[in-house]
């Protein structure tokens, strides 16, 4: 028994994503302090703005890096100009695209949209210099360019108490300049340490892949927040701020376990020599995957009704139904995270560009599903959110296991 448990102890050390899950957790508890303590200082209509904003900052960086950050997994090319060049110009764009969405569609102010043009073209330069370290497996470096909004909103929180202003445009200026600082110094650093022995990628193969990458990651990351781009129109604001906590608290955990797997899984699979060390490590970061999901479901419905009750005193109300199903979500990301991976490490352009068809497809039933759930409230919303992600899991396993015997058919 002695040696079972020791040489569980002696996996759990060396698991990747479990180090990787550490540190995203890590990030992740800053996300959540800043965001209760955001909470428990804003007026709820701009913690609503806050979360609506941090919403479409993570929406539009997805496809303002152009798929490059898997692109980058797959082929690993030189950091210089023909890598930078088309990474500033899409950030640029996405920036613009989440500026105009911010006033038109939601009409916020231009000094408002002003801050979010340049958190968007920050951040999405900062994912791509994220990922040339990812490739190279520096999870330390990689991970602390990833997470550096959790603890920027950190610092922000901080902010409003120590000036005390009440405003979302102070909170988004000091996590947009994180990202600036961070994004400068991540880039710079590639140069100096990642240009040698690369090849140069043919920007037709980069563009093809990347924009199959693309269809993926904006269907999924607008599926992991539907919930914020949709409340404010099938609800109202103060219904998005008791989302925003209930997420921030229940979903944190297991989005930390999803992107540590998929932080080191892609790599590792698109390293994978063969069919047997492939499965070797898909068991190993299931058997992983899967303990600590369970730890986390256990933590989190001990901690969170406290939480809610003690340290807000009641300012959202959010009863056990939500919370079961804000931890049904969770795990069945979780489960949605390995099917994705192991189609973008092994599949070929189809192959991803199948999975981003069935993203879409999820986005619809994501759709329908909020606007018939809408009517019994927030738990009708996360219901019909919930249904999307289990048809996102179920078909993508299937492309998964379809991709894994073509690349190991030999």
């Amino acid at each position: 028994m002695l040696s079972r448990i020791a040489s569980f102890a002696e996996r759990c050390r060396r698991s990747q994503s479990l180090r990787a899950a550490v540190m995203f957790a890590g990030g992740g508890l800053g996300f959540a302090v800043g965001n209760i303590v955001l909470a428990m200082v804003l007026p709820s209509e701009q913690f609503g703005d806050v979360a609506l904003l941090l919403a479409l900052n993570q929406f539009c960086l997805t496809f303002g890096t152009l798929g490059m950050e898997t692109v980058l997994n797959r082929h690993r090319p030189p950091v210089d100009w023909r890598l930078g060049g088309p990474v500033l110009s899409a950030a640029g764009l996405s920036a613009a695209a989440a500026a105009a969405i911010a006033t038109r569609y939601y009409g916020l102010s231009g000094s408002v949209a002003g801050i979010l043009f340049v958190l968007v073209a920050a951040s999405t330069v900062n994912r791509v210099g994220s990922a040339l370290f990812q490739e190279q497996r520096k999870v330390g470096m990689a991970l602390g360019l990833l997470q550096i909004h959790n603890y920027t909103l950190l610092l922000a929180s901080g902010a409003v108490l120590l000036v005390n202003e009440r405003k979302a445009s102070l909170v988004l200026g000091v996590v947009a300049a994180g990202y600036l600082l961070t994004a400068f110094w991540g880039w710079w650093h590639a140069h100096r340490t990642l240009t040698g022995q690369r090849s140069a990628v043919p920007a037709a193969l980069m563009l093809r892949e990347g924009l199959a990458v693309v269809g993926l990651n904006v269907a999924v990351q607008t599926l992991f927040q539907f919930e914020r781009l949709a409340i404010p129109k099938v609800g109202d604001m103060a219904m998005l701020g008791t989302y925003a906590v209930l997420a921030a608290v229940a979903g944190s955990p297991y989005r930390m376990i999803q992107l540590g797997n998929s932080f080191t899984l892609l790599p590792r699979m698109r390293a994978a020599p063969d069919a047997v060390t492939a499965r070797a490590v898909i068991g190993a970061e299931l058997a992983m995957a899967a303990i600590v999901s369970v730890v986390s479901s256990g933590a989190v419905l001990l901690l969170a009704p406290w939480i809610f009750a003690s340290l807000l005193h009641g300012k959202y109300v959010i009863g056990p139904q939500l919370l079961a199903v804000a931890i049904a979500i969770g795990l069945v990301r979780v489960w949605e995270g390995f099917s994705t991976t192991i189609v973008a490490a092994l599949g070929d352009s189809r192959g991803m560009a199948r999975m981003s068809v069935l993203g879409w497809l999820s986005l619809a039933v994501a759709g329908v599903g909020v606007l018939v759930g809408s009517r019994d409230g927030l738990v009708g919303i996360l219901c019909g959110v919930l249904a999307a992600w289990v048809v996102l899991a179920a078909s993508g396993s299937a492309l998964a296991y379809i991709s894994f015997q073509r690349r190991f058919s030999n």
